[in-house]
């Protein structure tokens, strides 16, 4: 009970702040639309707008949050199916700007998960950390074998903060959803879940190990690239210890001029590494900014922090593939159906509106050459017209266009001249031929004769309950109304206020005959009549203050 009592404490200040901080960025509107007015002051509530762009003020209230806002609003930067383009623009900028927590305490959570002091585990360890986060911080140190290594250290406490955050925005969503119900097209609910399942997998850090070991795997014969290796042994859910990479930043092209190194080259290989994450092995890094690239030699690169990754099974990568195919083809009706198929529909969606408006995103591509469509303005177009129809696309595909956006960026850093779409084509090509190829239908003929069989073994059995049922009168039909909680609510406040009017006005009209009494009534020396006309002034400044504060005159 005592713990309840406390987390119940912590969430009404975390309500407080969060309603403090929305308001000092211009959204006091969104605090009362929330239903949430009452915790603002009349001041704060009628604060001007300050003179920012209204992704600007969102991005600043985000970071002003705190660490599970900004990685809320990265993971909504990510979604062009959400968000206008504008906005998830200025959401790429959120930086994860912490400082640093002591050494003492890198040094207990070390000694407490690994069951052993930094001293005996490590011949050196640095106490200042070369990079610090919301969830954890780096530093580097040496094994006794003197092997150079970078432990990440989770922050004390983050958990629970976390937590907490993501119990509110759990309980934020009913409210989303009863008072602002034009964010329902969006599926908030889903979003939140998405971001749970994305934040509960960043704080342990064996998942990100078990990545890193993975791509490790598929990369085990191929010497241009190099994927830090993962010691188990001082690796846990707090603590990540991997190999330290020791190379050149991919866009340092000074440094790797300096080397005598071919910059073109580079670009090639990132090319080519990454093109096998997406087609072939179907597993890929999903952050790939300059930051976690490094060149280690002429034709070889490695890549770190593995805390974002992507997972393309077969028939998103047709679907992908049939993206491409649709756009050539100005196919609007095989583009819907592309949609449809990879993502999750909405019972109210209108099939028309959709075609057409991908129609006009088709017309905006007539006549231009494949070679120059860029494919993560396409991934982003096509997000952002399903999702303005309510079509939810896969967090994977979404991450696609991200990483394959990453991707370009640092490859026409290293070359100008290279051509994506043509470099991409032989593994477009390979992939399609693995689609097309016998051994793949016939294995596809095989499972699909297993699901017939095994629905026709169930579908008497199923039959024959469905008429049972039907036959007994316990058939029942579920009727879900859509659109109408708004109406509902209003209804409900305006028969709330007829019904306060006419408690004044009863006590306006009962103090009026009881005034005018021979002998007035009194109580304590004071007329009756007198304190009915105060008590329904102060209900009457009471209903107009709330008529008011509404901004329903």
């Amino acid at each position: 009970m005592l713990a309840q009592a406390r987390r119940r404490y912590r969430a009404l200040r975390r309500v407080r702040e969060v309603v403090r901080v929305l308001a000092h960025h211009g959204f006091g509107q969104v605090v009362e639309g929330l239903g949430l007015g009452g915790r603002l002051s009349f001041k704060r509530r009628r604060a001007p707008v300050a003179r920012h762009t209204l992704p600007m003020r969102m991005r600043m209230a985000l970071e002003d949050l705190g660490p599970s806002a900004v990685k809320f609003g990265q993971l909504l930067s990510t979604r062009p199916d959400v968000l206008p383009p504008e906005f998830i623009l200025e959401l790429r900028r959120l930086q994860d700007r912490v400082g640093p927590f002591p050494f003492e305490h890198v040094r207990e959570v070390i000694g407490r998960e690994l069951g052993a002091p930094v001293e005996s585990l490590f011949s050196s360890f640095d106490e200042e950390p070369f990079a610090a986060a919301s969830i954890a911080q780096v530093h580097r140190a040496r094994l006794a074998d003197g092997t150079r290594v970078v432990v990440k250290v989770k922050r004390p406490g983050v958990e629970r903060v976390i937590k907490d955050d993501l119990e509110l925005l759990r309980e934020a969503v009913p409210l989303v959803e009863r008072y602002l119900p034009a964010a329902a097209v969006y599926n908030p609910r889903a979003i939140v879940e998405e971001f749970a399942r994305t934040i509960s997998a960043e704080l342990d850090f064996r998942m990100e190990g078990r990545h890193a070991e993975r791509l490790r795997a598929d990369f085990a014969l191929d010497e241009t690239v190099c994927v830090p290796q993962v010691f188990w042994d001082l690796s846990c859910e707090s603590v990540l210890t991997v190999e330290e990479i020791s190379g050149v930043k991919i866009d340092d092209l000074t440094a790797i001029g300096e080397r005598g190194w071919s910059s073109e080259e580079l670009a090639r290989v990132v090319l080519d590494c990454y093109l096998k994450q997406i087609f072939e092995h179907g597993f890929f890094h999903g952050d790939p900014h300059p930051g976690n690239l490094f060149a280690l030699g002429p034709r070889r690169i490695a890549f770190v922090d593995f805390g974002i990754v992507g997972r393309l099974d077969s028939e998103m990568l047709a679907s992908v593939g049939a993206i491409f195919v649709a756009l050539a083809r100005r196919d609007a009706d095989a583009l819907e159906e592309e949609c449809e198929r990879l993502g999750t529909v909405p019972d109210w969606l209108d099939r028309r509106a959709l075609r057409l408006e991908l129609l006009d995103l088709l017309d905006r591509y007539w006549g231009a050459r494949i070679e120059d469509i860029q494919p993560e303005r396409l991934v982003h177009e096509v997000s952002a017209v399903a999702g303005h129809h309510g079509v939810r696309l896969p967090r994977d595909f979404v991450l696609l266009g991200k990483t394959v956006l990453g991707i370009g960026s640092v490859a026409r850093a290293l070359d100008p001249s290279l051509d994506l779409v043509g470099f991409a084509k032989p593994y477009a090509r390979a992939l399609m031929r693995r689609r097309l190829s016998p051994r793949r239908f016939g294995i596809g003929g095989l499972r699909g004769a297993e699901d017939l069989a095994r629905l026709l073994r169930v579908l008497p059995r199923h039959t024959e309950v469905l008429l049972d049922k039907l036959r007994q009168g316990e058939l029942k039909l579920a009727f879900e109304h859509r659109g109408l909680d708004a109406l509902v609510r209003d209804i409900d406040r305006s028969s709330n206020r007829i019904s306060f009017s006419l408690v004044i006005a009863a006590l306006i009209v009962g103090s009026s005959i009881i005034m005018q009494l021979p002998q007035p009534v009194r109580v304590a020396g004071v007329p009756v009549g007198v304190v009915g006309y105060l008590l329904a002034g102060v209900l009457g400044l009471w209903l107009a203050y709330g008529i008011i504060r509404s901004g329903r005159l």
